[in-house]
């Protein structure tokens, strides 16, 4: 199964977040599904630094949330980043897909910071930019097997 963003990047652009949970306990987001964000239109109308492009949205942000589990997905283009963990414990993603092309604009594909006790394990990442960056106070956090 596949959620494909829409082909007009404004409709997401303007956003911060595609798809966005906060303050959520228990979640679990677990298959073989792909999400699509269509960043390559978004990328090509930021490459001339034009001032009339949406800055994007990530594709996936968990915010102030405990145990949280992302297990098997796959990431695909993202306007910004494609995970976001921020003000969460307790989070566990094992056998994440992520993909951007080398040219994407800032693509992060895991971004944490303000969080106790992730793993990130078993995990394949392939953007333009990091793989995954790492923001102030995360404590616990373990990374293992990503290719």
């Amino acid at each position: 199964m596949a959620i494909v963003a829409p082909l007009d990047y404004g409709v997401l652009g303007k956003s911060d977040n595609w798809f966005s949970f906060e303050g959520v306990s228990g979640v679990s987001i677990i298959g073989r599904g792909t999400f699509d964000a269509k960043g390559p239109s978004l990328w090509a109308c930021k490459a001339p630094n034009s001032n009339s492009c949406p800055s994007g949205a990530r594709t996936l942000s968990f915010t102030n949330s405990n145990n949280i589990r992302i297990n098997g997905l796959a990431f695909l283009n993202s306007q910004m980043f494609h995970i976001v963990i921020n003000g969460c414990q307790n989070v566990h993603l094992r056998g994440v897909k992520i993909v951007a092309a080398g040219n994407s604009p800032n693509i992060d594909g895991i971004h944490v910071q303000l969080l106790r006790n992730v793993e990130i394990l078993n995990t394949f990442i392939k953007t333009g930019d990091d793989c995954i960056s790492i923001g102030p106070r995360t404590e616990n956090l373990w990374i293992e097997q990503v290719t």
